[in-house]
């Protein structure tokens, strides 16, 4: 995820703050121990800042009822708005603890299988998504490193495998 696109994730919160006071946003993640939630929550850290919005980072150590947890007692503390993923699958209970406290939520890196959810539907203060489409950059990672084994005179390309989420558990 590139900080441009964490940029206007926060500006999507900006347009709910109430303007007498600062702006509080919540962001949650699985984890803070790899390469990928590091960076994500550093990215989102220095776009927060660039935005004057106070962001809030909650880890939940690969726990999706701790992170329900934190979503419910961040609501109840009062954020302005929350970031999640359908983490372990409570993405649906995380939408409705934000309905609940009528908080903005703005799901991310993760879907819903079912076609039905949509934002602004079953849940008016889901604001919106954005998931990267894995399918199309593993073909598009596939096709790169096929080009650069050619134009590097290897021929013929074998490659072992190219790992990614699971469609399906």
């Amino acid at each position: 995820m590139q900080k441009n696109s964490l940029i206007i994730i926060v500006t999507f919160f900006l347009l709910f703050a109430s303007p007498a006071s600062a702006f509080r946003v919540s962001l949650f993640v699985p984890r803070d121990d790899t390469r990928f939630w590091s960076t994500l929550v550093r990215l989102t850290r220095s776009a927060a800042g660039d935005l004057g919005v106070t962001l809030t980072v909650h880890e939940a150590g690969n726990r999706g009822e701790t992170m329900l947890e934190q979503v419910r007692t961040a609501c109840r503390q009062g954020t302005d708005g929350i970031i999640f993923m359908n983490y372990e699958n409570i993405g649906k209970e995380i939408l409705r603890v934000a309905g609940r406290f009528k908080v903005p939520a703005l799901l991310y890196n993760t879907g819903f299988k079912d076609p039905m959810m949509v934002p602004r539907t079953q849940f008016p203060f889901w604001i919106g998504s954005i998931t990267p489409d894995d399918v199309r950059a593993g073909g598009l990672l596939a096709e790169r490193l096929i080009d650069i084994g050619k134009a590097a005179g290897w021929g013929r390309s074998r490659m072992l495998a190219i790992q990614g989420n699971p469609l399906e558990k």
